[in-house]
């Protein structure tokens, strides 16, 4: 009997491959890659509401001072390099010339403002830039003058804030009247009319003596000629 030596040779080594793979250990599951912690965020963050809190209390604060004529009061919420632009016109810039504005204002002998009340109306929530805020709105201020003269401005306003270690600090404020219509024009009209009005009255009364003077010079001239 003659034996086919190529497949004995196949099928012998057919059986030991399935013997060394009978003795090896069952593949297990896979295991699962590990899930990443959640990121949770810091408990010193704040909350936009807490945000918005901290500056409506800000600017609760400033207003306060204002009212109160506290020129120290008002520089404790002011940035290092605050830019203040009112409404007469003037651009300060920092702490101490903001300080020497208000009280070539509110103090001294040669002040011009009595008293300020002012009310900020604010036209929607700060806009939240990271540790920035920008707001807006209109105010309505009353002014008691020291020449007894009393008005109520209504303005636009904007500001700029920045939180420094967790205290929001006014960068920029601007306010601005409507340039035709607002109190300081019409106080402005009515002086020139009166300025006007009383041109008038002393034009008119030298023209009336002069026009007397010449009526009676007349009158003497022609009773000389009748003599």
């Amino acid at each position: 009997m003659r034996l086919d030596l190529p497949a004995v040779a196949v099928s012998l080594l057919c059986l030991s491959a399935s013997a060394f793979a009978q003795g090896l250990p069952a593949p297990g599951p896979v295991p699962a890659a590990p899930q990443a912690a959640p990121v949770t965020p810091p408990s010193t963050a704040a909350s936009a509401a807490q945000l918005h809190d901290e500056i409506r209390r800000m600017r609760d604060q400033s207003l306060a001072a204002l009212a109160r004529g506290d020129v120290n009061g008002i520089l404790a919420h002011l940035h290092p390099n605050i830019i203040f632009a009112p409404m007469n016109g003037e651009v300060v810039r920092g702490p101490l010339q903001v300080r020497d504005y208000f009280n070539r204002m509110l103090k001294g002998p040669d002040r011009r403002v009595q008293s300020i009340q002012l009310k900020l109306n604010v036209a929607d929530l700060a806009d939240l830039y990271g540790n920035t805020a920008v707001a807006y709105g209109t105010s309505e201020g009353y002014y008691k003058l020291t020449n007894g003269m009393e008005f109520t401005v209504n303005t636009n306003w904007t500001a700029s804030m920045v939180r420094d270690n967790g205290k929001w600090l006014l960068t920029s404020f601007q306010a601005a009247p409507d340039v035709f219509d607002n109190p300081i024009l019409d106080l402005q009209k009515r002086a020139a009319a009166l300025q006007a009005g009383i041109a008038g009255l002393v034009t008119g009364l030298v023209l009336g003596l002069l026009l007397l003077a010449w009526s009676w010079k007349r009158r003497r001239a022609k009773a000389r000629a009748t003599v």
